[in-house]
């Protein structure tokens, strides 16, 4: 299988694209920068929501230790 004309001449600009990206280092900082925003985003998220279950856990034990509590008074007149 060859490749037609008419793709060589758009494989030639990306290979060039791909050669100076890997080659220069300008915006180096700002990907950097960018990535680590990335990793500190999903860490929150994940720690919120390992906070978020932790919470709903012990509330629910909170609630159903207290309505186990809960004494209805004898009515009156018995």
């Amino acid at each position: 299988m060859s490749l037609s004309l008419p793709s060589l001449k758009l494989l030639k600009p990306m290979t060039e694209l791909l050669q100076r990206l890997a080659s220069e280092d300008e915006g180096q900082d700002l990907v950097e920068y960018a990535l680590l925003t990335g990793f500190v985003a999903l860490a929150t998220v994940a720690g919120v929501n390992a906070i978020g279950t932790a919470i709903n856990m012990s509330y629910s034990s909170w609630d159903a230790a207290t309505q186990n509590l809960w004494e209805p008074q004898a009515p009156a007149g018995s």
